[in-house]
């Protein structure tokens, strides 16, 4: 049986570049690492959501976010949290919602082996306070898991 889990957050503004999100993680303890590739919906995906994990460096994915957000594409990476290798994929969309399925290593509440609940405060601690101090108000954020 596989669990899915995700993090949903809608800012509280008109508009906010996702390109502008992107960094914002970047800047506050998430990569692009996705065992040793970055991976990334490219141009022109049309909501096929046909990743593609390749050897590339920051800059180039940034300039594909960069045409992405100029066609008002959905905007989706891979992060992980520093060098933990624990993240998910990073959807955003041109109105400034977010969703952060929790794919990657997905992080365990100590529990009976048996019990495979997400540690959400885990995920909560290290994206919920990256935005108020970048001056982006959090209108409602929810998180969903289903196994």
């Amino acid at each position: 049986m596989s669990t899915s889990a995700s993090i949903n957050i809608r800012l509280n503004c008109e508009y906010v570049s996702p390109t502008k999100i992107i960094n914002i993680f970047l800047d506050n303890g998430w990569t692009f690492n996705d065992n040793g590739f970055i991976s990334y919906l490219p141009i022109g995906d049309n909501d096929d959501f046909n990743w593609q994990s390749k050897n590339i460096d920051k800059d180039y994915l940034i300039k594909i976010l960069a045409k992405k957000e100029q066609k008002k594409e959905l905007i989706g990476v891979v992060i992980t949290w520093k060098d933990t290798e624990i993240g998910g994929q990073l959807l955003i969309w041109d109105k400034g919602d977010i969703s952060i399925s929790l794919t990657l290593n997905r992080k365990l509440i100590d529990t009976d082996k048996s019990d495979r609940i997400t540690d959400v405060n885990w995920y909560l601690k290290r994206i919920l306070p990256i935005f108020p101090v970048n001056n982006l108000d959090i209108e409602s954020f929810c998180y969903e898991e289903h196994t």
